[in-house]
């Protein structure tokens, strides 16, 4: 289905103002020639149109012998703005790679002992490229509309399909699926969850039945019952109107076990200043011990979920059930909505049932009271 070579840059002529003015530019600076001995390849968003404000042109080579591409590196490019070359070995795979400024663009020519269209940064592009021409245009914008938010182009498309496990890995396996399964996919986790509190509360009662998909955790051996099972199976969802329309109350009965009522209000939309303590928390240095690759900045769909009300009616193996019962709650939250809020105060009465949450949970302060973020970073 995809017939563009991308070792041709003329490709780029055909396309959008950003995919012409990268070419004019590497054009105009010889960059592809220069590296040809290395048979470079441009990948990235640029060659397949969802890149955002800041996009770099990310360059990838097949390099053997090092010295001569570090010496053709910073003979040729050291003179270009912001020039930095590192050289580094990664899973015993020796990488080098150069950063600099050419006109509009931020450039990243990286190189390492693998054919280029064996390498990984063209494989995510040939994949996501299928992608996009298979579905629609509104997927290609929700791309973008998560780039902007801060997610990394393959996160973006695993978080829009429902992929698995590290979406790196997941959108690989993408390469080998038919295209009829790639359209049965059909999207739909992403568009149709994320929403506001106002649209969440229009209808009164709601179900959560028992899927893989809602199936956060497991325990014991294979075959064992599912976290969360019984309470999939047997319970119900109640919401009611706030005091206005970022605001709703929600009831949860699981089975006959417990019953728990909270609040939630839609952080985003009341603009709340709670929203740039959370940015601020995030860590952005990947050398960072604590670093998530995936622990980004939500613009929307993040609530603050306080003002709990957790009734008991079981006298047994209550700990286990009411961590099961709050990981039902959770996820189902989580069905509908990017990110939890959890003021720390709120929750000191059911900590007790939240270790499934609380190890992931990232910590912050807004006026010098203590709140946990959440959100499946899997």
């Amino acid at each position: 289905m995809n017939h563009i070579r991308y070792e041709d840059l003329t490709y780029l002529l055909s396309g959008n103002e950003v995919q012409q003015a990268a070419y004019r530019a590497l054009q105009k600076h010889h960059v592809m020639e220069i590296l040809s001995p290395y048979t470079p390849i441009l990948t990235g968003t640029i060659p397949i149109d969802i890149d955002i404000e800041g996009s770099d042109l990310d360059i990838i080579c097949e390099v053997h012998d090092f010295s001569a591409f570090e010496r053709l590196l910073r003979s040729e490019f050291r003179d270009f703005q912001d020039f930095i070359l590192t050289d580094k070995i990664v899973n015993d795979i020796r990488r080098m790679k150069a950063n600099f400024r050419l006109e509009q663009f931020e450039v990243e020519i990286f190189g390492q002992p693998i054919p280029v269209t064996k390498q990984n940064a063209y494989r995510h592009m040939v994949i996501e490229d299928r992608i996009l021409r298979l579905y629609n245009e509104e997927f290609r914008q929700h791309v973008r509309s998560l780039k902007r938010e801060g997610y990394k182009t393959e996160p973006a498309f695993a978080k829009l399909m429902d992929l698995e496990g590290d979406p790196y890995e997941s959108l690989l396996e993408v390469e080998s699926w038919a295209d009829e399964k790639i359209e049965a996919m059909g999207y739909p986790s992403f568009i149709d969850s994320v929403t506001r509190v106002y649209q969440f509360s229009e209808k009164e009662k709601y179900y959560f039945p028992l899927n893989t998909k809602n199936i956060e955790y497991t325990e014991g051996e294979e075959g064992s019952e599912l976290f969360a099972e019984r309470y999939h199976k047997d319970h119900s969802i109640h919401v009611s109107p706030g005091k206005n329309r970022n605001e709703a109350h929600l009831f949860f009965r699981g089975a006959h076990d417990f019953t728990c009522r909270c609040t939630i209000l839609d952080l985003s939309q009341e603009q709340s200043p709670i929203l740039k303590e959370m940015e601020a928390s995030i860590i952005e240095d990947t050398n960072d011990y604590n670093y998530v690759y995936s622990d980004v900045f939500d613009s929307f769909g993040v609530i603050e979920v306080k003002k709990y009300e957790w009734n008991t009616y079981i006298t047994s193996d209550v700990e286990k059930w009411g961590t099961e019962f709050f990981g039902f709650i959770e996820s189902f939250l989580l069905r509908y909505f990017s990110q939890l809020v959890f003021p720390a105060k709120d929750i000191k009465a059911i900590e007790i049932y939240m270790k499934q949450t609380l190890p992931f949970a990232k910590a912050f302060y807004y006026e010098e009271e203590l709140y946990y973020r959440f959100k499946d970073f899997w």
